[in-house]
Order: C-alpha cells, then sequence, then structure tokens
C-alpha cells in the first residue's frame, strides 16, 4: 500500500510539478504578449508621429518645390530678357558688317569676330533653355553653365564690336553680369 500510495504522491507531484511548470509557460505566454501589445502600441504611436512627421515634410517638400520653381522661372526670365537684348546686338553686328566698307583683312576679321559672337549667342541661349529641365539637384551645375556661355558670349560681343571698330554700350540685365 506504500508503493501505491508513493506513487500517487509521486503522480501529485509530478502532476503538480508539470501543472506549476505550464503555469509558468503560460504566465511567460501571456507576458509575451502582454509585451508584444505594449510594443505594437508603441509602433502606432510611433507610427502615427511618423505619418505625422512625414505629412509636415512632405508639405514642407512641397513649399520648397514651389519656392524653387517659382525663383527658377524668374531666373530664366532674366537670362532670356538679356539674351533678347544681345540677339539685337548680334543683328545690328551683322548689318554693320554688311554695310562698313573696310579693308579686306578687316572685313575678315570683323566677319570671323560676328560669326563667334552669334556661336557664343546660340550655344548661351540652348544653356539657358536648358536651365528648364533643371532640378533642385542640378540647378547649381546647369546655371554655372549657362553663366559661362553668356559670359563667352559677352567677351565675343565686345570682340565683334571691337572690330566694327564701336563700343559696347548694352548694360546688363541680370544683375552681378
Amino acid at each position: 500500500m506504500k508503493s501505491k500510495l508513493s506513487m500517487i504522491l509521486f503522480a501529485a507531484l509530478a502532476l503538480a510539478a508539470c501543472k506549476a511548470d505550464e503555469n509558468k509557460r503560460v504566465s511567460e505566454s501571456a507576458d509575451n504578449i502582454g509585451d508584444q501589445q505594449r510594443d505594437l502600441s508603441r509602433a502606432e504611436g510611433d507610427q502615427a508621429k511618423s505619418s505625422a512627421r512625414v505629412a509636415r515634410e512632405s508639405a514642407e517638400l512641397s513649399k520648397a518645390d514651389v519656392s524653387f520653381d517659382s525663383h527658377k522661372a524668374m531666373a530664366i526670365d532674366g537670362y532670356q530678357r538679356e539674351l533678347t537684348v544681345f540677339a539685337s546686338q548680334a543683328a545690328i553686328a551683322r548689318g554693320m558688317l554688311a554695310d562698313k566698307t573696310m579693308t579686306d583683312e578687316d572685313h575678315a576679321k570683323a566677319t570671323g569676330a560676328v560669326i563667334t559672337f552669334e556661336r557664343d549667342l546660340s550655344n548661351a541661349t540652348a544653356a539657358v533653355e536648358n536651365l528648364k529641365t533643371a532640378t533642385a539637384d542640378t540647378w547649381d551645375d546647369q546655371a554655372s553653365r549657362a553663366e559661362s556661355a553668356i559670359n563667352d558670349m559677352r567677351d565675343a560681343q565686345d570682340d565683334a564690336f571691337s572690330a566694327l571698330s564701336v563700343k559696347r554700350t548694352i548694360v546688363s540685365a541680370v544683375p552681378g553680369a
């Protein structure tokens, strides 16, 4: 009988130990669920904060894009106005070349200078036209190229009018030019 009682006691202890072990696993699982729910709540809160931040930054980016596009349009308009003046100067130089009586050597020099001026005007016009496709990332590089082309054109204009024995009287329409 002792042995049956021992076995029953041992089985009850084993069952209690299993039950305690199972309760521990259930408790750990419950704790894990609680932890996961808290993490999810934090993540949802972070996501809500993140979504609000993303929306705010998106709005700021949109404003920056509008500002960039507006300033870009004004800059291009200024360049185009300046180029319009230079185009009229190229036409005047071409006309003066046709009407001017010069030695063959002076005529050849003036013709070359006027052709260079017209070519550089065309290059500057193309560089300014390319600014229309510039993005915020490419603006500085493309604007630098346009400025360089415009400066080359100005030098060529000076050379053309010098060859025609006429001083340049144009004042640039773009600040700092």
